[in-house]
Order: structure tokens, then C-alpha cells, then sequence
């Protein structure tokens, strides 16, 4: 007997979702009635399904720049550590700018 896809998409991507998400009955159960439910809201509601994945690609836009913020506030700045700079020589500023140009 042939098994049918549980989730009704194609074969390799059946697989991949059932390997990760589907280890037990009641876990493809609830795969299977969200791929059903997603599949029904692209083919009748693209618009929405446009909308909803445009503001959740915002949504985690702003949570990661939000969570860099965070993570570059708490490094501590370093500016007693550094030595102070000086400035270029000629010899040095000539070699910068021709090293820009070739």
C-alpha cells in the first residue's frame, strides 16, 4: 500500500518538515491541519497571505536590529586601551592614495 503525503506538499519538502516537526501522531496531526490551513490561505487569500508575511519579515526586521542594539550597548567601549593615533606621513599618505587609485 502506498503511503500518501501527510502534509500534501511535495515529496522532499513532506520529509523535511515531518523529520523535524512531525515525530508523533498528535505533532503530524497539528502538521498536517497547518500545512492544509496555509495551503487554503495562499491559493484564496494571497493578498492576505502577502500581508501577513510581509509584516512578520518587519516584525523580525525590528526584533534583530532591536537585539543587535541591546548586544552592542552592553560591549564595553575600549578607549582607554587604545593608543592614540597619529598622523600619516607623507611617504605613507602617497602610498594610501596610490594603492586607492590602481
Amino acid at each position: 500500500m502506498r503511503r500518501e503525503a501527510i502534509t500534501g506538499l511535495p515529496r522532499p519538502l513532506d520529509r523535511r518538515l515531518v523529520k523535524r516537526y512531525g515525530q508523533s501522531t498528535p505533532a503530524r496531526i497539528k502538521l498536517a491541519a497547518g500545512m492544509k490551513a496555509l495551503s487554503v490561505l495562499l491559493r484564496r487569500h494571497p493578498g492576505a497571505a502577502l500581508d501577513m508575511a510581509a509584516a512578520a519579515a518587519l516584525k523580525a526586521g525590528q526584533l534583530g536590529v532591536h537585539a543587535m542594539v541591546e548586544r552592542l550597548e552592553r560591549v564595553p567601549t575600549s578607549d582607554q586601551t587604545t593608543p592614540p593615533r597619529r598622523p600619516l606621513s607623507r611617504s605613507e599618505a602617497r602610498r594610501f592614495l596610490r594603492m586607492l587609485h590602481d
